[in-house]
């Protein structure tokens, strides 16, 4: 069994050096608990067709280690999709599709599809919520679209973001989410999906559409003054800016959401790097097929 815990070059070329390795590394991830027959149930297996294929003993049913995943009918070999997950998960910085494309030598049309499964994949579960003492802002992201030619217009995204500070003044955790507005309804959308209601001391600027929340949330209101008094997030922000300017150039308005889930995705796991590239693979393999739509989150 093919194990790999790291984010340097050199390990993950010499753990992934054939297509093979990369099919064992997907069999062995996909059936780690017992097997069970996609179309019977049936648990027991013999070898099938293909390297790594399983084939069910009783209805003869043969199923690839690809087959039920996002890796499914790729149009480019294993070995690149796992060095575009490799890139995606570990550079610190992240790699713009452009990049992808130079580096692999594969169409950018190729890289940009596979690069919004992996940000699919990499969608917060909702599961762990923010919690503790937090501070939530919201900003605008504007630029260039380096998927299109020339400047985008109309191309100002309106974001809000809520960031857990640490008992030494330090970043815990965070999470954003793209907002049509800065209504109160609008801002409401993080605070319901990220955002513990019953043990989180909250912080926001004087912000009008705040108020209305502070019925619900335990939050506190203070005057930003030009982001001295929330020097944390503010940082955070500028971080998230540079990462979408630096690297990106510009993010088109329907997919910015998942830009956004990319860059926590690493933020959020900064400290556990060498197990990163497992949990997206793992994500890949458990995620069923995904549709434009649910790859846009949504669409104006």
């Amino acid at each position: 069994m093919i194990t790999f815990e790291g984010f340097d070059d050199r390990t993950f070329y010499l753990t992934f050096q054939t297509e093979e390795d990369c099919l064992q590394y997907l069999s062995s991830m996909k059936w780690a608990e017992n097997y069970k027959c996609r179309k019977c149930g049936h648990g027991k297996f013999m070898k099938g067709k293909k390297s790594h294929s399983r084939r069910c003993q009783k209805c003869k049913y043969d199923e690839s280690a690809t087959a039920h995943t996002l890796f499914h009918q790729l149009k480019f070999s294993l070995m690149i999709a796992f060095e575009m997950v490799f890139r995606l998960s570990c550079d610190k910085k992240g790699i713009s599709t452009l990049g992808l494309s130079e580096k692999l030598s594969l169409s950018y049309q190729s890289c940009l599809n596979f690069r919004r499964k992996v940000q699919y994949a990499m969608r917060s579960s909702q599961r762990y919520p923010l919690k503790n003492y937090l501070e939530v802002d919201e900003f605008a992201v504007g630029g260039y679209d380096s998927e299109s030619q020339g400047r985008a217009k109309g191309d100002k995204k309106l974001v809000n973001v809520a960031l857990e500070i640490t008992p030494d003044g330090g970043f815990g955790r965070a999470y954003a989410v793209k907002i049509e507005d800065y209504s109160s309804t609008e801002l409401e959308k993080i605070f319901k999906q990220h955002i513990d209601p019953e043990n989180t001391q909250i912080r926001t600027d004087k912000w009008t559409g705040y108020i209305p929340l502070t019925k619900k949330y335990n939050i506190e209101q203070e005057y930003s003054e030009n982001g001295q008094n929330f020097r944390q997030l503010h940082l955070h922000i500028m971080n998230i800016k540079n990462w979408i300017r630096g690297t990106h150039h510009h993010v088109s308005k329907e997919y910015i959401e998942r830009y956004l889930d990319e860059f926590h995705f690493r933020f959020n796991r900064r400290t556990y790097r060498k197990s990163i590239f497992k949990k997206i693979i793992e994500r890949l393999v458990f995620s069923t097929k995904v549709t434009q739509s649910q790859l846009r989150v949504w669409a104006t």
